[in-house]
């Protein structure tokens, strides 16, 4: 296919993509090694998109920094009027979720990834640009350790949307997860306003700051959120975090991070009375006392005053000192050295050595009420990083008895709901049509539920393109529930885009609800795509 660029310039564009959104597709140039064209669906090919990125191509980059962030180049148009634009092409990066979910990964990788991220952040406030939507997805990573010149080197994606500043309009941002979206932000969309219609200003550089501040955290801290907490049961809480994965340890009803964020509520640093943080987290004294400091301003003297968050260019500098404070301990677990002993490790008044696993691989701990929902979702943000070989029983026989009687209960509650329900996505169909957002006209009281379902029902004609649009309808109601992301992954991973798939199986996995029957379903298509992979 070929398009006409502003710059005069003719862009020979091949048919098929290589990587698919929500928006449109993202499809290589022929004799263009280094750029890649991103056509937009015809619902998103809007008037203000157009304007938009033709006022951004004015602002020319130079190879340093579009080695960094994937700024719009070009406009380009068909026969029947505006299509999309051109970019740089981003080659060998992975969504930043990615660093979060595989434990591979140790705190010098993501060490290294934080302070490149905040190398790029800068770049953009250089810039005198805003980020606007800085979630996880739109961060990619270069994971490959064998090329030295460019591991863990970030680059920043889907530029398009940012919130773009002139001097005679403003160009918002209209998206954003509410897990990186600053507090004076959170305050508004609890008025009742959107991002798209919230009172001016809505993300400013101090918002890009909060955010930066939360994706390092969660880098730093086995990918915690930083306003992530839980309810304090006392003495039954206090395990060592070595011991415990979300497997054997269900979340429980507390406070959660957009609530937290907009409360100004840091659990890490304040504490409040039968709350915690959560227990697959390290302590905040994990973290060396310069670095606890900056979270500090950031989330605490910032809520008051968003000025005083920190920025990113002084992140840097924070991070690139603390590189050489890094020890290993026996165990190969990297922690920074101001601590005395490693904080992963199992202490010796337990019972099981490590590498020794329990007979049940069930710990109490059930919810103080499940949520409403048929896939009885938990209220879980994290999937920790650590082995099942290296948790351990508490002996007290009080403690015991209360594991025991969770333990019944939830398995209880598992099985009724294997009984009352299939799997969430059923791969056989015997209907040869399913609803398609026109067919379907006023979307105003499709619920979550609905949006799902009929996802399923195009996923299982192959109607691919309808399901992935009414995932995205249904993950913009309801960002935390998991059988929309669900079925995203099984669409991509059909469409043999399999590191989109596994990027949202990440996702999914650290930041939505999931019960346990689709938590198992999100680790098997993981499997499978890594088998494809291979």
């Amino acid at each position: 296919m070929q398009y006409m660029g502003n710059s005069g310039n003719i862009y020979n564009v091949v048919d098929k993509r290589i990587a698919h959104g929500g928006e449109g597709d993202i499809k290589e140039i022929i004799g263009m090694p280094s750029q890649v064209a991103k056509i937009f669906k015809e619902k998103f090919r809007t008037a203000e998109r157009q304007e938009k990125l033709s006022v951004m191509i004015k602002k020319k980059l130079s190879p340093e920094q579009l080695e960094m962030i994937a700024w719009p180049q070009d406009v380009i148009y068909d026969s029947t009027g505006f299509v999309g634009y051109i970019m740089p092409k981003i080659e060998n990066k992975k969504s930043l979720t990615i660093l979060y979910s595989e434990k591979k990964y140790d705190l010098q990788d993501r060490l290294l990834a934080a302070t490149n991220l905040c190398a790029a952040i800068d770049m953009v406030h250089e810039m005198g640009s805003i980020c606007g939507d800085l979630n996880p997805q739109n961060i990619c990573v270069n994971l490959d350790k064998n090329d030295s010149t460019n591991e863990f080197k970030i680059s920043l994606v889907d530029v398009d949307s940012y919130h773009y500043e002139t001097p005679e309009k403003t160009y918002r941002c209209e998206v954003g997860l509410p897990e990186y979206i600053a507090p004076e932000m959170q305050k508004k969309l609890a008025q009742g306003y959107s991002i798209i219609d919230a009172p001016l200003p809505t993300y400013t550089r101090e918002t890009d700051l909060f955010a930066l501040a939360v994706h390092i955290f969660c880098l730093l801290m086995e990918g915690c959120h930083p306003f992530a907490c839980a309810k304090d049961f006392g003495e039954e809480q206090e395990y060592n975090i070595g011991r415990m994965t979300s497997e054997n340890i269900p979340s429980v009803v507390a406070p959660q991070p957009i609530e937290n964020i907009r409360d100004g509520f840091f659990p890490f640093y304040e504490k409040r009375k039968g709350i915690t943080t959560p227990i697959y987290a390290p302590g905040f004294e994990a973290l060396p006392q310069s670095l606890q400091e900056l979270f500090k301003r950031t989330f605490v003297d910032g809520y008051q005053n968003p000025e005083k968050r920190v920025s990113a260019g002084e992140w840097y500098e924070a991070l690139y000192e603390v590189r050489e404070n890094i020890t290993k301990c026996q165990a190969g677990h990297y922690y920074f050295n101001h601590l005395s002993e490693c904080p992963f490790c199992m202490p010796a008044d337990f019972d099981n050595p490590p590498g020794e696993v329990p007979e049940s691989d069930d710990l109490g701990g059930l919810p103080d009420n499940t949520p409403e929902s048929d896939d009885f979702e938990e209220t879980s943000y994290n999937i920790p990083y650590f082995d099942k070989n290296k948790y351990s029983y508490v002996k007290d026989p009080k403690v015991q008895a209360k594991m025991i009687f969770a333990i019944i209960i939830f398995v209880s509650i598992i099985a009724w709901g294997i009984i009352t329900r299939n799997d969430i996505l059923d791969d056989t169909n015997n209907g040869n049509t399913a609803p398609s957002m026109e067919t379907v006209g006023d979307l105003s009281n499709i619920t979550y539920k609905q949006a799902v379902s009929y996802a399923k029902e195009n996923y299982k004609i192959a109607a691919y393109d309808t399901a992935l649009e009414w995932c995205d309808f249904a993950i913009q109601k309801e960002t935390k529930k998991a059988s929309a992301y669900l079925v995203k992954a099984k669409v991509l991973y059909r469409q043999e885009y399999y590191d989109e798939s596994k990027t949202i199986v990440n996702w999914a996995l650290n930041y939505t609800e999931c019960s346990e029957n689709v938590k198992q379903q999100f680790l098997d298509l993981s499997e499978k795509i890594d088998k494809k992979g291979q």
